[in-house]
């Protein structure tokens, strides 16, 4: 099947490497994501995010890349839509270069840098698990025994977070492959529209036992991939003009600061890579061609920028830090392209051709028509199935496994997002109001978590049932790692509905870092008492060190403050591991065994008795 092009010719469904800017980027964005993780990885925020409102720089470089492989893959089906040689494909682009990285991870960052004796590091449970559970994609561990651990971010690779997305995407494309590379694709981009625009954010976040996903971020990329995909479906129908591209980067640049920015960006953002992509600049033309580092820069950069921020003694400028780690990151991209990937992609090509000639048969090459359509409506059912029902922590890599979930649960009784809007959430129950209300209790809550879904409804059942008017915080995405503008948002909070009377803080998993922030930038008396549960990050030791993600904005670490703050972390936690205390003012609270996992083998008598008394024994 040919298409016709938008200069008048024709073009093929395969797309030559040396006819596009495709790979070229990717180089881009992984390059930009390299810079985000610059700021991110020494506690700042990064240049534009408040601008651009509904994500940052790296998040829309990250998008770019699902556009892309939205785009490119259902041309690769569309050339060859043969399952067995299209998982093939897939599998040999994805998994050799990840497990090489994650073995460097292990075996190479790990013990140049653990703090442990290289023996006890070597045979740690968790430097197995590193390894295991990364290369199974949906069950990722970011941290390693001793790597790290005192820097802003202790995670080892925390970039790999999106490729279980990526590969859950893949499954899509039979399905895609039915609805629009067929006489009717009118028909089928209605259905494609359609699942776009459902709220998948409404669903259970997460499914137990599969802490790499979440079902909002997935249908956030998804957006980004179907639409990648119909460009490709409509490639004879779509202008790709600078006129058109104009009018649509404008449109995106209108819409950068408001609530429906990200939906403008869904169609925008694709259009303007596949645009960029297909824009015929001779300087230009077939760069990349021969190597494609943007897999490479992308799965190296996480533990190249901790190992300098690491040598650097914890402090150096985000400028600096991107300067050096894009040429040493680019060649470890480059040995990886040559000695992993390439020959993978090699090694593709022959056991296809195997395939072809009878002597292994990986693909569908001699099937029958009727079995293929049976084998592409398989693939299409996995596809919807994995969108629908594989689900669990959102955009980091910081994740809390979702509970049994129930049929009723109470819901908070005021939810206010992140850019102050109020919303109203559900309740089921209604708690009595007592006769002299108590100070209002802000409840942080870790990325899993939408406000209106608690995580963890028995902790705000027992928050009202003690008293308490229980405010829920809405600062999902990157505000969530505990930036300022997180900071802000819990600032207009206790403005709004405790203006005259402190509050008190209750944060699980990476709302801690929010809450240890706002601890440190609020005046003081603004808290009365604090409690965080499986705290992300240890404390400092001494003045002058930061906490994750610590505030550009907030003076000085919470704890150096005096502010009553208890901290219940688990002793198998693998994000957060032992906390350090600095201070008569901090507590810590071991759970045994506890990972970052549910159910919390917290005491919630013991936690309010804390927060009711603001931390006064026998008070």
């Amino acid at each position: 099947m040919m298409a016709v092009g938008t200069s008048g010719r024709r073009t093929p469904d395969r797309i030559a490497p040396e006819g596009n800017n495709f790979t070229l980027l990717r180089v881009i964005a992984a390059s930009v994501v390299i810079w985000d993780h610059a700021y991110r990885l020494v506690g700042s925020t990064p240049p534009f995010t408040a601008a651009i409102g509904f994500a940052d720089a790296g998040t829309l470089a990250v998008y770019m890349f699902f556009a892309v492989s939205g785009h490119l893959l259902l041309g690769s089906w569309a050339a060859s839509p043969r399952l067995g040689r299209f998982a093939l494909k897939r599998v040999l682009r994805i998994m050799p270069a990840l497990v090489v990285a994650v073995l460097g991870g292990a075996l190479l960052f790990g013990p140049l840098f653990t703090t442990l004796p290289l023996g006890d590091y070597l045979t740690a449970p968790q430097t197995r698990d590193y390894v295991l559970r990364n290369v199974v994609l949906y069950k990722e561990q970011y941290v390693l025994p001793g790597v790290f651990t005192h820097q802003p971010f202790p995670a080892v690779n925390g970039s790999i977070w999106t490729l279980c997305y990526e590969v859950t995407l893949y499954t899509l494309i039979p399905l895609l492959g039915l609805l629009l590379l067929r006489r009717h694709r009118g028909l089928g981009a209605l259905v494609v529209l359609g699942l776009a625009v459902l709220p998948w954010d409404r669903l259970p976040p997460a499914v137990p036992g599969l802490e790499g996903l979440n079902v909002g971020t997935l249908a956030t990329f998804a957006r980004y991939f179907l639409m990648g995909a119909l460009l490709f479906a409509y490639r004879d129908r779509v202008p790709l003009r600078w006129p058109a591209a104009v009018a649509v980067g404008l449109a995106l640049a209108l819409s950068l600061g408001h609530w429906w920015g990200a939906w403008v960006s869904y169609a925008a953002l694709p259009y303007l890579v596949v645009y960029l992509a297909r824009l015929d600049v001779a300087p230009l033309r077939g760069l990349f061609r021969r190597r494609d580092l943007s897999y490479g820069l992308y799965v190296w950069a996480f533990p190249v920028e901790q190992s300098i921020i690491s040598l650097a003694g914890g402090r150096i400028d985000p400028l600096i830090l991107c300067a050096v780690a894009l040429p040493v990151t680019g060649v470890l991209a480059m040995v990886s392209w040559h000695v992993v990937e390439a020959p993978a992609m090699s090694a593709k090509v022959l056991i296809t051709d195997l395939g072809r000639r009878g002597r292994l048969r990986v693909s569908s090459a001699c099937a029958p028509r009727r079995p293929l359509l049976l084998a592409g409506a398989g693939g299409a059912v996995a596809g919807v199935a994995s969108a629908l029902l594989v689900s669990g922590p959102g955009r980091g890599p910081v994740a809390l496994a979702a509970p049994s979930t129930a049929s009723t649960v109470a819901r908070p009784a005021v939810v206010e997002s992140g850019h102050g809007v109020l919303r109203a959430a559900p309740r089921l129950r209604r708690p009595a109001v007592p006769p002299q209300p108590k100070p209002i209790l802000i409840f942080l809550h870790g990325l899993n978590e939408q406000p209106d879904k608690p995580v963890i409804p028995e902790l705000l059942d027992a928050a009202r049932a003690d008293g308490y008017q229980v405010i829920v915080t809405d600062v999902g995405g990157p505000q969530s790692w505990g930036n300022k503008a997180s900071v802000d948002a819990v600032a207009a909070l206790k403005a709004r509905y405790s203006p005259n009377r402190p509050v008190r803080l209750l944060g699980v998993s990476m709302g801690t870092c929010i809450l240890v922030n706002y601890a440190a930038f609020a005046a003081p008396g603004s808290v009365a008492s604090a409690v965080g549960i499986l705290p992300i990050t240890h404390l400092p030791t001494r003045p002058g060190d930061v906490i994750a993600e610590q505030s550009a904005h907030a003076p000085q670490p919470a704890q150096f403050l005096d502010v009553p703050y208890q901290m219940w972390y688990g002793t198998a936690d693998d994000y957060a591991g032992y906390p350090t205390t600095h201070g008569p003012h901090v507590s810590a609270v071991a759970m045994p065994g506890a990972k970052h996992v549910l159910p919390i083998p917290y005491d919630l008598k013991a936690i309010f008795r804390y927060l009711d008394t603001d931390g006064k024994p026998g008070a």
